[in-house]
């Protein structure tokens, strides 16, 4: 039988304070972890975030070793009664990676899920960024991620 075992433990944002992003990619503080050469690795993240208008939607992405291949799901809370999934195979940020916010300034729950398997040892650093350069928004202290190696 398969064994999953934690590689990294969880991280979580650091800061006491919530975290501000704009329309530029960010790291979100303490949501990284180190991966070694030619291995294959589960993930998840839960993530709390917020926007400053109901047109500006959150990304999720990450940066990642240099030929890894990477597949990645992003399922948002858009109202109580809808949500939205976005799937990627391999992009960082893509037009299919966020959602708009239903309610200004609203605390909304995401949930990203993906598998990564490395050629080279680096670092999986998830990213968020506002959909619009002008956007802004906030990821919830407390917002949380797990690795594990398969």
């Amino acid at each position: 039988a398969a064994s999953v075992a934690t590689v990294s433990g969880t991280g979580k944002v650091k800061t006491t304070s919530n975290m501000t992003f704009y329309g530029a990619a960010l790291n979100i503080t303490g949501l990284s972890f180190a991966l070694a050469a030619n291995t294959s690795y589960y993930f998840e993240f839960d993530l709390n975030h917020s926007s400053t208008a109901t047109a500006a939607g959150v990304w999720f992405g990450a940066t990642y070793p240099a030929a890894s291949t990477i597949t990645w799901m992003v399922t948002q809370m858009l109202t109580a009664a809808t949500q939205s999934t976005f799937y990627s195979e391999g992009a960082i940020f893509t037009s299919a990676a966020g959602a708009t916010g239903a309610v200004v300034n609203g605390t909304q729950p995401a949930k990203l899920t993906g598998s990564i398997s490395t050629l080279g040892a680096g670092t999986l650093q998830l990213q968020v960024k506002s959909e619009l350069a002008g956007g802004r928004g906030i990821v919830k202290a407390g917002s949380g991620g797990r690795i594990y190696e398969e």
